[in-house]
């Protein structure tokens, strides 16, 4: 009995070692570094990424699902931490291997492509960018998928080509992304909603660079409108819509509409 008891105490501490020397799977070390990155430790969770790939590299083939998935954290460590040229390296890798896991036209795609082009707008190579968004925005449209709010992804890929469209002072082309992508966002939130009022203003501020007053009035009346609907005439939220309005006028030289909603302003400041 007690030499069956010393057998099994012995191989119990075989098997304990034997898991204790294999180490970390990819998997452990996968968590371990999302779990850094959350922590916004990302230069841990960078080398613990690139642990995780180096061990799921020697346990699947080039094009697993689960090689395409470290690349992929990897790419976004290094992007975090600021190494633009090894991230592209990565996402540039998954594109390249990734059509024949997941498809041209599958989400995570979309989502690569749309890491290629924040990465390339980083590094001021803003044409790339910009074609990349429009690679994972035909995705997106394509796909119809949205966020938990209802809006569809492709107005994030919009949105960024609008930035990169007035960076580069490409103003018919801004506005006509930007135009896309109210839309899309009045169709899934409605006609009054806040980030509908948000996207105004950001129209009127492009209608303004290219002094298209009249435009940019209308743009600023409604997303006042909308916030008045939601929030009051006497709300706080009022006063940044009122003040673009303001300051409009007074470029348009209508002092006489300036001051009377510098007037309302002073009442709610």
């Amino acid at each position: 009995m007690f030499r069956l008891m010393g057998l099994l105490g012995v191989s119990l501490l075989a098997f304990q070692f034997s898991i204790f020397a294999q180490g970390p799977s990819w998997e452990d070390l996968y968590a371990r570094s999302l779990k850094r990155s959350g922590l916004g430790d990302y230069s841990a969770a960078t080398k613990m990424a690139e642990g995780a790939l180096q061990l799921a590299e020697k346990e699947f083939d080039a094009k697993h699902p689960n090689i395409m998935k470290c690349l992929t954290h990897l790419g976004e460590m290094h992007k975090m931490n600021g190494n633009l040229d090894q991230a592209e390296s990565c996402f540039k890798k998954v594109i390249e291997q990734g059509d024949a896991v997941f498809g041209p036209d599958h989400p995570d795609t979309a989502k690569v492509l749309r890491n290629l082009g924040m990465v390339n707008e980083r590094k001021d190579q803003l044409d790339q960018a910009m074609d990349y968004f429009k690679k994972a925005l035909a995705i997106n449209e394509k796909n119809a998928e949205t966020d938990s709010s209802g809006i569809p992804y492709a107005a994030g890929d919009l949105s960024k080509l609008v930035s990169l469209a007035q960076r580069q002072k490409q103003y018919d082309a801004a506005q006509e992304y930007l135009a896309r992508q109210l839309t899309m966002t009045e169709k899934a939130v409605g006609e009054a909603h806040r980030k509908v009022a948000t996207l105004l203003d950001q129209q009127a501020s492009l209608f303004m660079e290219q002094e298209k007053w009249d435009d940019a009035e209308k743009a600023l009346k409604r997303s006042l409108s909308i916030q008045e609907s939601l929030f009051g005439k006497k709300s706080l939220f009022v006063i940044k819509p009122l003040e673009s309005l303001a300051g409009l006028y007074r470029k348009m030289g209508k002092d006489k509409e300036a001051g009377k909603i510098q007037s309302r302003l002073k009442k709610l400041q």
